[in-house]
């Protein structure tokens, strides 16, 4: 539910939010991610079966990419691999090195890496202190809940 100071008017939201239904972000429904990737190639024009269609290690990497664009990002990535996949089966190697690549692993250097390591430190501070409540961690952090979840999706930054 948006606040007071949000940028949309409060009477304007309540006339459009009839029904508002909550669905959790791709990274915590890794399950679902057989079926999209199943879904895309079909839309993709594909009808034989996924296993033919990707390896079960090229699967597995999707299903534990953090997929801060969600949805959206799965289908944009299936889609690219189906045109730039030489030959008729995505493999691990068809997947692009920045979805391979745990956030963790990925190059920190600069000044950027170093903001995003100490700004990745503090939240997961607030996040510990909270029990992963993130209106509460967002609450010490001085942001809004909403801002906090940007970051927390950018970063990488996830509930074990």
């Amino acid at each position: 539910m948006r606040t007071q100071s949000s940028p949309l008017r409060t009477d304007l939201y309540h006339r459009v939010a009839t029904l508002v239904i909550e669905l959790p972000p791709l990274r915590e429904r890794a399950d679902d991610i057989p079926l999209l990737v199943e879904h895309f190639l079909r839309e993709c024009g594909h009808d034989r079966p996924v296993a033919e269609l990707i390896s079960p290690a090229a699967m597995k990497t999707l299903m534990t990419h953090h997929w801060p664009g969600n949805v959206r990002e799965l289908r944009n990535l299936i889609e690219r691999m189906t045109i730039l996949t030489p030959g008729d089966r995505i493999t691990v190697a068809s997947i692009p090195l920045e979805v391979r690549q745990a956030p963790s692993s990925r190059p920190t250097t600069g000044l950027q890496g170093v903001r995003d390591t100490a700004e990745r430190d503090r939240i997961r501070q607030a996040l510990d202190q909270t029990d992963w409540n993130v209106a509460g961690a967002a609450r010490l952090l001085g942001t809004e809940r909403t801002s906090l979840h940007k970051r927390l999706r950018a970063l990488g930054l996830r509930r074990k």
